[in-house]
């Protein structure tokens, strides 16, 4: 028998519901994100990190997750179809919350510093991203599973949408790489939280709504 979840979203309640969940996502893990049961241990440099050279441009596209995820709210008409990405997005934020504290991961930053001949807004954005994001909240990539699982959200309706939010998502995962916020390995495993949460909530769980 399949769990069935409350289906909380409705016309009057959906930019409530979801800004609601929004800020218990981004507080979940600006409260979390320092705390660590044992010590972050670093991954090892696979060939695309060690390919791929710090793009200090490219945070911009590192950042634009954040318009990718608040376009989508705006975007998505069928309300079931956001019920179930609001309710995959806290859970993936709570999964990788978990993974960080019980086997935290740390990032080497400090062999990649910024360069030198930045443009002000570009130093600014990076340097405030490396002052919040602690380099040990590593692997998954939260960033990388919200760019797929918000991608997953055109699989439902407008599908011919998917194509051009998949592309952004791959484009954001490379962005981690060269912004050298994450290993590879990261990225893989934010594929692979983003795909977790997409079966659960998409294709396990039911829903209901109290009549």
């Amino acid at each position: 028998m399949r769990v069935k979840l409350p289906h909380v979203v409705t016309p009057e309640k959906k930019m409530y519901i979801s800004s609601l969940v929004s800020l218990i996502g981004m507080a979940l893990y600006l409260f979390f994100n320092r705390i660590y049961f044992f010590r972050p241990q670093e991954l090892p440099l696979l060939w695309p990190d060690e390919a791929i050279p710090l793009w200090a441009d490219s945070v911009w596209i590192y950042i634009s997750v954040y318009l990718m995820y608040a376009l989508t709210y705006f975007m998505t008409k069928d309300l079931l179809n956001l019920c179930k990405y609001l309710y995959a997005s806290l859970f993936q934020v709570i999964v990788s919350i978990f993974i960080f504290m019980m086997w935290p991961t740390i990032y080497p930053r400090h062999l990649y510093p910024l360069p030198t001949e930045l443009n002000g807004a570009t130093e600014f954005i990076f340097s405030l991203i490396r002052n919040i994001d602690t380099p040990a909240s590593c692997c998954p990539s939260l960033h990388v599973s919200t760019a797929f699982l918000t991608s997953f959200v055109f699989l439902e309706e407008q599908k011919e949408k998917f194509p051009l939010f998949f592309a952004w998502a791959i484009i954001i995962s490379f962005s981690t790489l060269s912004t050298k916020q994450h290993y590879f390995l990261d990225v893989l495993g934010g594929f692979t939280v983003a795909i977790l949460s997409y079966g659960l909530f998409y294709r396990y769980f039911s829903y209901h709504q109290d009549s």
